[in-house]
């Protein structure tokens, strides 16, 4: 889910097995592996970006997007079905 929007849905298997949407993506490469040697000491402020994606026209992950395509900018995506699950992106419409 992302921002108030299910962009992914299907089993569990395969939404995060074999993730389609690319925020589900990077979520799931977000996820730090156990390392007490390892120490993040960045910054983070999502102030401003949580506003945007919120307000903005088209889809709220365009802005973070690898994938992102102008259309994205302009219009909300709608659910496709893809390999038996819901993906709300313009990657599969």
């Amino acid at each position: 889910m992302l921002r108030g929007w299910i962009v992914e849905s299907g089993s569990v298997e395969k939404v995060l097995g074999e993730p389609l949407h690319p925020y589900t993506r990077n979520l799931k490469n977000s996820i730090l592996e156990a390392d007490p040697n390892k120490t993040w000491e960045g910054d983070a402020s999502l102030a401003v970006l949580d506003t945007e994606e919120y307000t903005r026209t088209g889809c709220r992950y365009a802005g973070r997007c690898p994938a992102v395509m102008d259309i994205c900018k302009r219009e909300v995506p709608r659910d496709v079905t893809v390999e038996g699950r819901a993906v709300k992106c313009f990657l599969f419409d």
